[in-house]
């Protein structure tokens, strides 16, 4: 099993836990996840698969996918929220608090 985070200002923005599966395996984690958080359809895309829930600004996507006969699954969670105020800061970041000297004044 692997697990990836991706922290912003040591704020998890985005885990990953991803192993390879039995089909029972991934079966179980499917059925935990919409017993919790209602049922989704799959949504395919080649040979990838995925279901995605959102609730408060936060995502959760089960993706699988079979590679060399073997099935891979990962879960992730995305907090929204984490994402969006890194976002903000950057399309606006800090003002210089020192005036730089104007044209006028260089000789």
């Amino acid at each position: 099993m692997s697990l990836w985070i991706s922290a912003i200002d040591s704020v998890a923005g985005v885990t990953t836990i991803s192993s390879v599966v039995a089909p029972r395996q991934l079966d179980q984690w499917r059925r935990e996840i919409e017993a919790r958080y209602g049922r989704v359809k799959p949504r395919v895309q080649g040979a990838q698969s995925m279901m995605q829930w959102v609730r408060r600004g936060r995502m959760l996507r089960l993706t699988w996918r079979t590679e060399r006969g073997a099935r891979t699954a990962s879960v992730s969670l995305v907090d929204g929220r984490v994402l969006d105020q890194w976002g903000r800061a950057r399309a606006h970041p800090l003002r210089r608090t020192r005036k730089l000297p104007s044209d006028s004044s260089r000789k």
